[in-house]
């Protein structure tokens, strides 16, 4: 005959029919212990054992990349995320489902938690599911000569697109007065190399000179940048017969999805 632990319930052999209670014991204990065990192991993220439908791995165990302190939990077909891992650069070989933080902006500490969806329509199959934005701002009034095409107003207020992706740009100002009544000054944003549009941002018209006019604010989103694109805070008047400034600039920058 055999009995079991208080705790675990692990079977153990005792009684006179010895032999035929070991037997028996050994292969309960076994069994249990074989569903009982949770493996850890920790190396190189690519030499992480297989897990998938066609190469079935071992449901509950644990590995730790020693490379970004990721852990990923075995599920029998494929490891899911339980502790995402730090990243300066996107995976070359993620896994649906897989979770990473990575570091947008080192400076000022700024991290993004990434979600791999490989059914995603996009080329850009990280989703972004948390973290703050990288921002700039300049909290001085800023003059802007005056000009029918957009320039970038001293000092300047700009973001750069660490991965390429889909963004959400937000920009604001504390405010816009010029030197001549009725005079119209738009703030907009310029992406790269490309054209500022009076459609990124907006504009105001202060029915008194030298008058600041309520706070503007716009919010966009830009699909396809790629990686290391500027993105800047611009101005622009309708005419030169005055010159506008904008008071306490403002720049936030979030993805969408990146890849």
């Amino acid at each position: 005959m055999s009995s079991t632990t208080p705790k675990w319930g692990i079977p153990y052999s005792l009684g006179s029919d010895i032999a035929n209670t070991i037997d028996n014991t050994d292969l309960a204990r076994a069994t249990l212990l074989d569903g009982l065990l949770t493996p850890y192991d920790a190396g190189a993220r690519g030499a992480r054992p297989a897990s998938t439908p066609g190469t079935p791995g071992k449901a509950g165990r644990t590995y730790r990349s020693t490379a970004d302190g990721g852990v990923d939990l075995d599920i029998g077909t494929a490891w899911a995320t339980v502790m995402p891992g730090l990243f300066t650069a996107l995976p070359a070989t993620p896994h649906d489902g897989m979770e990473i933080h990575f570091l947008a902006d080192a400076v000022n500490g700024i991290i993004w938690r990434l979600r791999y969806r490989a059914a995603s329509a996009s080329a850009f199959k990280w989703e972004f599911i948390g973290g703050s934005p990288i921002t700039a701002e300049s909290l001085v009034d800023s003059s802007v000569v005056s000009s029918v095409a957009y320039i970038q107003p001293t000092p300047g207020v700009a973001v750069t697109t660490p991965l390429a992706g889909d963004y959400i740009v937000e920009h604001g100002t504390g405010g816009i007065y010029a030197s001549g009544a009725n005079f119209t000054t738009y703030q907009s944003v310029k992406f790269g190399a490309a054209v500022c549009l009076d459609r990124d941002g907006f504009g105001a018209t202060p029915a008194v000179a030298n008058v600041s006019v309520v706070p503007g604010h716009c919010q966009i989103q830009r699909n396809g940048l790629a990686a290391g694109t500027g993105i800047t805070v611009s101005a622009r008047t309708v005419s030169t017969a005055a010159t506008a400034t904008l008071r306490y600039r403002r720049l936030a920058l979030l993805p969408v999805r990146v890849g």
